[in-house]
């Protein structure tokens, strides 16, 4: 029986983010302008920071997480590339299809306390 996903190509984007270090995080208020730019406006969320301790070596981070961006290639993207559309187009199109880009998905970590708003704006280059 085929799987429905063997003629569809997909396109990973990844990037590694530093994790928050468990030890010594607090919460904290990220400047407004940060926070429009991962779009992230929930008034009742908490974030968090490492201030630094002996386990991070005073960096505020221990670790790294990936950050995810997967592109399936579905007729209308196949279309577009092969017309030789600018990459905006591309990705509005993927994201109009359920795509989550990178932003996003580092926006989720940083709404489950992974990583810092910072971080994900430094590794997406926002």
């Amino acid at each position: 029986m085929e799987n429905s996903y063997s003629s569809r190509h997909r396109i990973i984007a990844q990037r590694l983010a530093r994790r928050t270090c468990v030890r010594c995080r607090e919460a904290y208020t990220p400047s407004s302008g940060l926070l429009e730019k991962l779009k992230m406006e929930d008034p009742n969320m908490v974030f968090y920071r490492g201030k630094g301790c002996a386990a991070c070596m005073h960096t505020g981070y221990w670790g790294r997480t990936g950050i995810y961006e997967l592109l399936v290639v579905e007729d209308a993207i196949r279309h577009l590339i092969m017309s030789g559309a600018d990459s905006n187009v591309i990705k509005r199109e993927a994201v109009k299809q359920g795509m989550l880009t990178l932003l996003q998905d580092g926006a989720d970590k940083v709404s489950k306390g992974i990583t810092t708003v910072e971080e994900v704006l430094r590794v997406t280059q926002e």
